[in-house]
């Protein structure tokens, strides 16, 4: 079995960090009166995720940025700047290339942190189903 990590995979993990955050942002802006005024935008395949009061920046970020979105900076810095938020980039290594790291630098962006997302590839082969079963019962 292979460990090389593919571009396939590194995209399949951020799209599944991506689409989590969405799900989650979704879940609270569907929320009765929307009470933490949470909003969400495209920027081609850019999602800015903005929250009024949760100002934390797992809730304030732009995740899916890529070479193609270098057009768009000054929409999406515009988009947080128009709700006094700062804006914070999360990048993909292998999904940018110099010219929007270098956009991004000269704007007065710099990198300031790091996350890590971990897998282990399954293979079929690999799992070991048991042969316990589940038994439900309905509570009245």
């Amino acid at each position: 079995m292979s460990q090389t990590l593919t571009q396939e995979t590194v995209n399949l993990i951020e799209k599944s960090e991506r689409d989590y955050m969405l799900d989650r942002m979704k879940a609270i802006q569907e929320r009765s009166g929307k009470p933490e005024g949470v909003e969400i935008k495209s920027f081609g395949n850019a999602l800015a995720l903005y929250s009024e009061t949760m100002p934390w920046p797992a809730f304030n970020t732009v995740k899916g940025i890529s070479a193609n979105e270098i057009e768009l900076l000054d929409e999406i810095v515009e988009f947080y700047k128009s709700r006094k938020r700062k804006v914070q980039f999360e990048i993909v290594p292998s999904r940018v290339n110099q010219a929007l790291l270098q956009e991004l630098a000269q704007r007065g962006y710099y990198q300031s942190g790091f996350h890590t997302s971990l897998y282990y590839p399954v293979v079929d082969d690999s799992i070991k189903w048991s042969s316990t079963s589940i038994n439900t019962k309905k509570i009245i």
